[in-house]
């Protein structure tokens, strides 16, 4: 959305608001961060948080890094 000089930047959101392209109802997902997929573990996946199994290629936060901690189905998974 841009404003072009001398434009009414009210008329100018409004335009924009009342178009299918605004769409409200999509502000929460796209804004939102990955969480770690372990149940019950409510960690926000950031990039110093991050850690990908090796095994099973799941990216889970760094008190569930070990193979036990996220339920790794381990290499023999991937590999069949």
């Amino acid at each position: 959305m841009s404003i072009i000089a001398g434009e009414d930047p009210n008329l100018v959101f409004e335009r924009h608001y009342s178009s299918t392209d605004c769409d409200p109802a999509n502000y929460a997902r796209v804004k939102q961060k990955k969480k770690c997929p372990v149940q019950g573990c409510r960690e926000k996946l950031t990039t110093i948080n991050t850690y990908t199994c090796k095994a099973c290629c799941q990216a889970v936060c760094l008190k569930h890094r070990l193979e036990g901690d996220h339920k790794c189905p381990g290499k023999s998974v991937l590999e069949k």
